[in-house]
């Protein structure tokens, strides 16, 4: 979601002693008039399904089996999402992924999920004057999602 200045300023003017809750954004953006009022879904029935979805993920994702590999045991979510569906959602018990070329795409879009996340993480450590030492392993896994996603572009060959 892109934010125009003028509704990061309402965000910025907000703040109450430094801190910014989802209250005070919904308290403020109700108003017609906020600028922070066409960032909501304001029909309740179309609000009130969109929170049920969102609910149904995090059900969907609080699933775990274990999964037994030629190495060890390991706990994994039950579900994962399908990126064959794209741009729709939908998920894929992880013990029935498919074909060798859907387990690597499923694979490479966790990868960058967790890139993502790591990237965040270092992003904030570093504004906050702290050195993370995460650079080596975003460096990291950036080197296996390429080498999955080679394997994905010989697979789809």
């Amino acid at each position: 979601m892109k934010l125009t200045s003028d509704q990061i300023d309402r965000l910025t003017e907000l703040e109450k002693s430094g801190i910014l809750t989802p209250d005070s954004v919904v308290e403020d953006a109700t108003d017609p008039e906020s600028v922070l009022h066409p960032l909501f879904e304001w029909n309740n029935d179309i609000a009130a399904h969109k929170y049920r979805v969102d609910q149904a993920r995090t059900v969907i994702s609080s699933v775990t089996v274990i999964v037994t590999s030629t190495t060890a045991d390991v706990v994994v979510s039950a579900y994962v999402r399908d990126p064959s569906l794209h741009p729709a959602q939908g998920y894929r018990r992880i013990t029935s992924a498919g074909a060798k070329e859907h387990r690597l795409e499923i694979a490479v879009r966790e990868i960058t999920q967790a890139l993502a996340g790591l990237r965040r993480a270092q992003g904030i450590a570093e504004a906050l004057g702290i050195d993370a030492g995460i650079s080596e392993e975003v460096m990291s896994l950036e080197e296996w999602r390429g080498g999955i996603e080679s394997l994905l572009s010989s697979a789809a060959d």
